[in-house]
């Protein structure tokens, strides 16, 4: 009897520990893939790309944390005072819809996310008033929807035959897009014929020399001649500044007003030859390949800088493709 008794208490003991066992050998469930912010509910414990975005979005809104990847307790901390400063639910949780409330305060959604109206900013504002002075409505490119950038979208929206409510909607980006791009296109066609920036010989760099390397610092293209060799405006332009900078050296920035593009040569030898505001015609001479400033050997830095231009409310963009078809 005592050994029935006993087997009988072994067996539900077993059974018990084979249970445990298999749950412990149970795969555990995927974890949720990170991304970018707003993709996924944020909470303690999370960590990824998109956590890092996070953190970087509360220190844009003045809220202390470190940027770590890591949604630990300072995180925590900084997410549950955003909440109370902006009067939703204090809970420590980041869902998609706060997330994205909290993108559009920072001033850091992408154009087209989201509708644009007075009291907006951010880069996708900044992005609008470029996209209004290349389409001829001059609109300073501060990122603040103000006025000014209300009255402008007024004129282009009748111009362009949408709705002039003086908002941006999603499909009002897209359509603004296109027809900043297709005049662009119309004015590079309509252009006269680009010069190669170096009227002698010349090579490309290797790798670190082209746009976009070193992670993306990186804005321009390095082309190596001798030093002296002759420098000439890509295109017809008009001299923006002439200037030294302890890394760009001597550095000319030409504007071309047909396509509101600025076009920036660095290391020049000596001072540019052309004065501010002197027009200049493709292929003329302004000045000579050099090494000054922050420069490994004699080239030339070339950067193009999009509509309105260099440090006015443009962004650097692959001067390749330029290059490529003025090549001798």
């Amino acid at each position: 009897m005592r050994t029935q008794a006993h087997r009988r208490t072994l067996v539900p003991a077993a059974a018990s520990l084979l249970t445990a066992m298999s749950l412990l050998a149970a795969p555990s469930p995927p974890a949720r893939a990170a991304g970018r912010l707003g993709q996924r509910a944020l909470g303690r414990g999370d960590h990824g790309a998109d956590v890092r975005e996070l953190q970087r979005t509360l220190r844009r809104l003045h809220l202390a944390v470190h940027v770590d990847g890591r949604f630990g307790r300072a995180t925590d901390r900084s997410v549950r005072r955003y909440e109370r400063r902006v009067h939703v639910p204090v809970d420590g949780a980041v869902s998609p819809g706060e997330a994205r409330g909290m993108r559009a305060r920072a001033g850091t959604l992408a154009f087209g996310q989201r509708t644009l109206r007075r009291g907006a900013h951010g880069k996708d504002v900044r992005r609008l008033q470029t996209l209004l002075t290349a389409l001829g409505t001059p609109t300073p490119a501060d990122g603040h929807f103000g006025t000014e950038t209300e009255r402008s979208l007024r004129r282009q929206e009748r111009a362009s035959g949408l709705t002039v409510d003086g908002r941006l909607s999603r499909p009002e980006a897209a359509t603004l897009a296109a027809q900043a791009a297709a005049l662009a296109a119309a004015a590079a066609q309509s252009a006269d014929p680009s010069r190669f920036p170096i009227a002698g010989p010349h090579h490309a760099g290797g790798p670190g020399t082209w746009f976009g390397d070193r992670r993306g610092r990186h804005q321009g293209v390095d082309l190596f001649a001798a030093c002296g060799t002759p420098l000439v405006a890509p295109v017809r332009s008009t001299v923006a500044r002439v200037a030294f900078e302890a890394q760009a050296g001597n550095y000319v920035v030409l504007h071309d007003s047909r396509t509101g593009e600025d076009h920036v040569l660095m290391h020049l030898r000596h001072p540019a030859s052309a004065a501010p505001g002197e027009h200049l015609a493709a292929g003329a001479a302004v000045g000579e390949v050099g090494q000054t400033g922050n420069a490994d050997g004699c080239h030339l830095h070339y950067e193009i800088w999009t509509a309105p231009g260099w440090y006015r409310g443009g962004s650097p963009r692959d001067p390749t493709p330029d290059l490529q078809r003025a090549a001798p």
